[in-house]
């Protein structure tokens, strides 16, 4: 209980007040912490965690309710330290960025899907689970109990626009039909030998029916067959999860919202004056 009621205290040093967006319909559990005997509720779930706008709020973040929808990109980073070493040397993220990217999907049957390239080598608790074989292109089930078991950070960019049933039927038959190809290790070096977007188109298109595939080429792809990128704007064997998590060379703002960290647990100090907007977060109050 002491080291569990201190795990709370580090983590509420970062982050001391969370504001929740949405009304608990669960008993939160109660921890205490022996040294300061204060009391922090735990709120368990999924959620995201929204920077507040305002700078006089008491809270730095707003806990949201999380549920995938289709179209979205899930990052990861996760890895042992020569990996995240590898990723930041040939700046392509680790530490703080992410090192894997992943793409929503929906199933023939409707059922919501992670569809991920996985490296061979990857080790984690649910690597012997249906729907996650490392060294293959795998169409995850159960997406919010493979976050949640997943060790390491995670980050979501929402997709915020609206997919015609063209384009959902267009991405799940694509999706089926990569399904099970090998991870493109030989493409690992690509990122850093030249650009994810063209400006010359002088390599002809992009191909979206490749033979082996590493995660941000896979996600990449899934942009172009989704339709909001030309086959000869984009080459997704260039491309590194940094490349669609950062909007520099890559712009997803126009349809995708920005990265927001994703959590299974948000802390609160119990019997505080919290702060309540009364507008959404993402709306602005424009001049007349």
């Amino acid at each position: 209980m002491i080291r569990r009621s201190s795990l709370v205290c580090a983590i509420l040093l970062i982050n001391p007040f969370v504001c929740l967006a949405f009304q608990p319909q669960d008993v939160p559990e109660l921890v205490k912490c022996p040294a300061c005997k204060k009391e922090f509720e735990v709120f368990r779930g999924s959620f995201l965690l929204v920077a507040c706008d305002n700078r006089s709020a008491r809270t730095h973040h707003h806990a949201q309710q999380y549920q995938p929808s289709e179209g979205d990109l899930i990052f990861f980073n996760s890895g042992t330290l020569a990996k995240q070493l590898a990723f930041c040397l040939t700046c392509s993220g680790g530490f703080s960025q992410p090192t894997h990217v992943g793409v929503v999907v929906k199933d023939r049957d409707g059922e919501l899907k992670l569809l991920q390239a996985l490296d061979p080598i990857f080790k984690g608790p649910v690597h012997r689970r249906e729907g996650y074989e490392p060294g293959r292109v795998c169409m995850t089930p159960n997406i919010l109990d493979h976050l949640k078991q997943y060790p390491g950070s995670v980050w979501i960019r929402a997709y915020h626009d609206t997919m015609t049933p063209a384009q959902s039927a267009s991405l799940t038959a694509w999706a089926r039909r990569q399904a099970g190809k090998p991870y493109a290790v030989q493409k690992l070096p690509l990122p850093t030998l030249g650009l994810p977007v063209q400006t010359l188109h002088l390599l002809g298109p992009a191909r979206t029916e490749a033979d082996s595939w590493h995660c941000s080429g896979l996600a990449t792809a899934s942009l172009i067959i989704m339709g909001h990128f030309d086959h000869w704007d984009l080459r997704p064997g260039f491309t590194d999860p940094e490349d669609l998590f950062s909007d520099m060379l890559v712009d997803l703002s126009p349809v995708w919202k920005s990265p927001v960290r994703w959590t299974p647990r948000v802390y609160r100090l119990r019997n505080i004056e919290t702060h309540r907007e009364q507008r959404p977060v993402t709306k602005r109050v424009q001049a007349r």
